[in-house]
Formats: structure tokens, sequence, C-alpha cells
């Protein structure tokens, strides 16, 4: 069965499922809720009710439901890379007793 949104938006039984079953698999928070929030209006929520569970701007929700619409693809949810540099953050290291080390890790 399809739903029909008033503004055209449609998702079948298999959106469905796949939004299921990837919102039990995904590991990243900000992945998670842009999933829920698809899942959320595919099954009939409005998007304002969708924003304000899952945290998200009204925009949000509709730009995400459109990237998911254009490609049936959850991955299309994820981050894309984005330019500049990475963050570099700095970890202290415990080189022996008493003495540490600072390191950077790049996230």
């Amino acid at each position: 069965m399809n739903t029909f949104l008033r503004n055209g938006v449609e998702f079948d039984e298999r959106d469905r499922q796949c939004l299921s079953l990837a919102l039990t698999e995904v590991a990243e928070a900000r992945l998670f809720r842009r999933v829920q929030a698809v899942l959320l209006v595919a099954r009939g929520q409005c998007f304002a009710a969708a924003a304000q569970t899952t945290g998200l701007s009204l925009r949000s929700v509709y730009y995400l439901v459109r990237r998911y619409q254009e490609s049936r693809d959850v991955a299309s949810l994820k981050d894309r890379p984005r330019s500049g540099r990475p963050r570099l953050m700095q970890v202290a290291i415990r080189s022996g007793p008493g003495r540490s080390s600072v390191a950077q890790a790049r996230f």
C-alpha cells in the first residue's frame, strides 16, 4: 500500500521496510536521527511532527525526505564530504610513570 501525502511525497511498503531495517543497523547518532525522520514521514506523520520528534529543523526534514526520494537509498542520508582540512584533536598519551606527551589525531 502506498502512502500519499498532501505535498506529493510517496512511500511504499518497501521504503518503510528498508528504512526500518536501516534504523536498527545505524551506529552513528546523526544518521539515526535522519533515518528516523524520513521513516516517520514514510509512516504518515507530518513533517513538523517528524522534526519535533527527532530534534531536526523542519527544513532539514523536507531536505532529507527529498534526498531519499531521489535515490531511494539510505546511504543518501549520510554526511557528504566537506571541503577543508580535517579537525585535529590533541590526545594526551602516557609514556611512562608521571610523564605524558601530546599526540594529534585526525577525526
